[in-house]
C-alpha cells in the first residue's frame, strides 16, 4: 500500500477533480482489494488491479454524480489554484494561472475514460497497459486517447502557440 497509495490518490484526484472524494474512492478500492486478496497475485498485479478498480469506481461515481446533479441546480466544485504563488513575475503568474485554468477546463470536458487514458499515458503506461487497467480493448483505449488529444488540441490550441501540437 505504501508504494501504490501516492499513485492511486493522484490518479483518482485527476479523474474526479475532488481530493476528498478521491481519498474515499481509493480507500474503498483498497478495502475491496484486501477482501479479495486470495484471488489475486498482489505483488505482481496489485498496481494494475488497483488502477483498474479506481478507474471503474471513478466512472461509477461520476455516473451517479450526473444523476444527482440533474436533480439539483447548483454545482459547487472544489478547485485548486494551478499557479505557483511564489512566482516573482506577476505577468507570468497571471499567464500561468490562465493556462492552468484552461487546462483544467479542457480536462474537465473530457469523459472519465478519456481522462484516464491521458493520465495513464502521461504516467508512462503503454496502450496495452492502459487498456488492461481501464478494462477496455486496446483499440478502444487508442480511440479514447486519440479523441482526448484531439479535444485538448482544439481547446488549448490558442493558448499553446509555438508548441508542437503533436506532443499534446
Amino acid at each position: 500500500m505504501r508504494e501504490t497509495l501516492p499513485r492511486a490518490l493522484a490518479y483518482a484526484r485527476a479523474l474526479l477533480r475532488d481530493p476528498v472524494t478521491a481519498e474515499d474512492v481509493v480507500q474503498d478500492c483498497y478495502c475491496r482489494l484486501i477482501e479479495r486478496k486470495d484471488r489475486y497475485d498482489l505483488p505482481r498485479d496489485g498496481l494494475k488491479i488497483l488502477i483498474r478498480s479506481v478507474t471503474n469506481a471513478c466512472i461509477d461515481h461520476k455516473s451517479r454524480e450526473k444523476m444527482l446533479l440533474s436533480l439539483h441546480s447548483g454545482n459547487e466544485e472544489t478547485r485548486t489554484d494551478p499557479a505557483d504563488e511564489a512566482t516573482p513575475d506577476p505577468h507570468q503568474a497571471v499567464v500561468g494561472r490562465e493556462l492552468g485554468e484552461q487546462i483544467e477546463k479542457a480536462m474537465a470536458g473530457l469523459s472519465v475514460g478519456q481522462r484516464a487514458a491521458v493520465h495513464l499515458t502521461c504516467l508512462g503506461y503503454t496502450l496495452p497497459e492502459v487498456a488492461e487497467m481501464t478494462g477496455v480493448t486496446r483499440v478502444n483505449a487508442g480511440v479514447l486517447l486519440h479523441r482526448a488529444r484531439k479535444a485538448l488540441r482544439k481547446e488549448l490550441g490558442p493558448y499553446l502557440l509555438g508548441v508542437d501540437h503533436e506532443t499534446i
